[in-house]
């Protein structure tokens, strides 16, 4: 018997792009809409149904901090989408949200200035950006393979309903999180750790409904030490009820009313880019939803009557491939909050890393009130030209990307990296030769924070 299956076939090229973009989650949104509204002809290709990435097929709930102290940094089309959701009624604003409160997960540090937001409205709002600024946009899509010449990127393949499809671009702009595009072109990449190449656990929200919330802040409000439920747990798992995947029990209210969502599976040895690991994946983190919905019924003030009333499409991952950049974002640069002459999006969050053995976090926070630059160069793979990465998979170290890799920094390195590949196009050149002032003052005209802001009150940083 073969150990193949020989193909044997053409794919059609039906379209040529100024820019496209592989990838619908925030980073992906933002490099389209950016790329179209400077008059790129851009292609944005998903393969879900909607857009949105974790925000919307993972449930990933709330956005994560985007201010510096209590200046937001993480702007552009990122608060354009806040304020669309304002208009709506579906989303709390991060000015909003306290330390301590039901939205940051009654968790004192450091979730000040989260973003609680309603997944089903957000798919409305980013369809609406999309359609307004004339990006093209192909849904029930995989990208399955990518072309190029010589070190050049030229254009992807995608598998759908209707076959197998090519498109050829000037500049492609990899946002799958996954770095897809750098396995296909052979882009050198890292995964994991240092010492074993092992990533992060993965995790898959859901949502409750039906929650007396007034009940849980009362019963908070009395037992300020219950922050993360902890001898709930314990007394289930005394009554072999309740089996940890996490160290704590971490859930956050959304802007509906008796809802909140959980964050608290947690699945070991987990590679995303492996589909048995995945399949393993969604399997067990289901199987602990089941155990946490009756965990939360039996044992936690205020959920005696609640109700599953979302789990998410598909499994969150943290971290897979990150390229091998012109830089490499690393420690150092996070907690000494450097600053880079081709910033071109700002960063505060902290260094959050899930560990791969056990069920503890490490948090490292950034010095209060301060944030770090993220250089082009993280965008820009060595050796490689045609091609931008965007979102969780940029040159970064494994502690580096558990900073950046949440969705508002997202946002912010998807808006430069499609406003850098309409410039280049614009402009014709190569993404590598892009002018980083004009990039900058483009960026900063469209709304994004590239330089660290001033807190009030300080004459200097």
């Amino acid at each position: 018997m073969s150990t193949f299956i020989q193909e044997n076939f053409n794919t059609p090229v039906m379209e040529t792009y100024d820019v496209i973009v592989s990838g619908g989650g925030p980073a992906g949104l933002a490099a389209a809409i950016s790329s179209a509204r400077l008059g790129a002809k851009t292609l944005l290709v998903e393969k879900n149904g909607w857009v949105g990435g974790m925000a919307t097929s993972g449930l990933v709930h709330p956005f994560m901090p985007s201010y510096a102290g209590d200046v937001p940094i993480n702007k552009g089309i990122f608060w354009e989408i806040i304020e669309r959701l304002q208009k709506l009624h579906a989303v709390v604003h991060p000015d909003h949200t306290e330390m301590g409160t039901g939205y940051t997960g009654f968790v004192v540090w450091p979730h000040a200035h989260v973003t609680p937001f309603d997944a089903e409205i957000l798919k409305w709002v980013v369809q609406d950006l999309l359609e307004e600024s004339k990006v093209d946009v192909l849904l029930h899509s995989m990208v399955v393979q990518a072309t190029k010449e010589g070190n050049k990127a030229t254009g992807i393949i995608v598998e759908n309903k209707s076959g197998r499809m090519g498109f050829t671009g000037k500049v492609l702009i990899d946002a799958t999180g996954d770095g897809d595009l750098a396995k296909y072109l052979q882009i050198p990449f890292k995964k994991g750790n240092e010492e074993d190449n092992a990533m992060q656990p993965a995790t898959i929200f859901f949502r409750l409904a039906g929650v007396d919330r007034k009940k849980i802040d009362a019963y908070i409000a009395e037992h300020p030490e219950e922050r993360h439920f902890k001898s709930f747990a314990a007394k289930a798992m005394a009554d072999g009820k309740f089996i940890p995947s996490k160290h704590d029990v971490l859930f956050f209210y959304t802007p509906r009313e008796g809802e909140l969502a959980i964050n608290t599976t947690r699945v070991h040895g987990i590679d995303g880019t492996n589909v048995y690991d995945l399949t393993k994946a969604e399997f067990e983190a289901r199987h602990q939803v089941r155990v946490l919905v009756e965990f939360f019924r039996s044992y936690v003030p205020g959920f005696e009557h609640a109700y599953i009333s979302s789990t998410a499409p598909e499994i969150g991952i943290r971290e897979t491939r990150r390229i091998i950049g012109e830089y490499t974002l690393n420690r150092e640069d996070v907690l000494e909050v450097h600053q880079f002459p081709d910033n071109i999006a700002q960063c505060a969050y902290m260094i959050d890393i899930h560990d791969r053995k056990s069920t503890q976090l490490f948090y490292i926070p950034v010095p209060e009130g301060r944030s770090y630059g993220i250089p082009y160069r993280c965008l820009v793979p060595k050796g490689y030209d045609g091609i931008l990465f965007a979102g969780r998979c940029i040159s970064a170290s494994q502690e580096a990307q558990g900073s950046v890799r949440v969705m508002p920094p997202s946002f912010s390195i998807g808006q430069a990296a499609g406003t850098a590949a309409a410039l280049a196009v614009i402009h014709g050149t190569s993404v590598r030769e892009v002018d980083i002032a004009l990039l900058q003052k483009t960026l900063v005209r469209f709304g994004q924070v590239v330089e660290e802001p001033l807190q009030d009150g300080d004459k200097s940083k």
